[in-house]
């Protein structure tokens, strides 16, 4: 989609430094012991405490890939395979916040080689189209884009908050309702609730395309919940590619 854009290029190489760097930000097995002490979850509120062995929220691992990718712009000589790869292990955390109990949150362990995680994430809709893209959408996005350090935060921060409007914990919206089938939170476990935590409710729904417990959302509401979160996704890559190029702009 970035390569729509008007007046940009982006290499083989340089795209697939981004991507390597998302995917293995959680799915290599190099990153095991840094997955094991640093969790990928939402600190809503402020609330998730961390344990004696492990980071509960995301706050610390972000941060420090945040400020490794600034030391890599901010260098005399730079690598850009390096940069772009950095940066996609930032926006593995920004495209997180799309998947609902990441940002609930919801505790579920989602491990290289062991498996797990979380019906979401799993999801396969009927049919999943790209969003409609144009150089005008895409010149909105750029308007939309910072360029200070503190961009990838409030993305990341922002995407969370949409992601919590249309499960309908942020007030509701029209089409939230009913999403604590889902996601509760608080948890419903109070020592749970008192970490910071959400739930997957007792007796509620899974997210997943043959649920037929009352109460539960048709495949075509299912449908349409994970298509708004893959456009932010898509669009949230777009983001990040904008911001790598007016940075390294803005810095030579």
């Amino acid at each position: 989609m970035y390569r729509q854009c008007e007046g940009v290029s982006l290499s083989g190489e340089l795209a697939e430094a981004f991507a390597e760097g998302t995917r293995n930000e959680d799915a290599s097995i190099l990153t095991l012991g840094q997955r094991i002490a640093n969790w990928h979850f939402y600190n809503r509120d402020g609330k998730l405490r961390d344990s004696w062995f492990a980071n509960r929220s995301l706050d610390v691992i972000f941060a420090k890939r945040n400020a490794e990718l600034e030391t890599l712009l901010a260098a005399k000589t730079r690598d850009s395979e390096q940069i772009y790869e950095r940066a996609g292990r930032v926006l593995h955390y920004i495209q997180d916040m799309s998947v609902p109990a990441h940002v609930v949150p919801v505790y579920h362990a989602k491990l290289p080689l062991l498996g797990g995680g979380d019906p979401f994430d799993a999801y396969q809709p009927n049919a999943l189209t790209k969003p409609s893209w144009s150089p005008a959408g895409c010149q909105e996005l750029r308007l939309m884009v910072a360029v200070d350090p503190g961009f990838p935060k409030a993305l990341l921060d922002a995407t969370a908050q949409s992601t919590l409007q249309r499960i309908g914990q942020l007030g509701g919206i029209e089409g939230g309702d009913g999403w604590e089938r889902y996601w509760i939170y608080p948890s419903s476990n109070r020592s749970e609730a008192d970490k910071g935590w959400g739930s997957y409710p007792e007796n509620g729904c899974e997210f997943v395309a043959d649920e037929t417990a009352p109460g539960c959302k048709s495949r075509e509401r299912l449908d349409a919940l994970f298509a708004l979160q893959y456009r932010d996704v898509l669009w949230n890559s777009v983001r990040m590619l904008i911001y790598l190029e007016r940075r390294l702009a803005q810095e030579k």
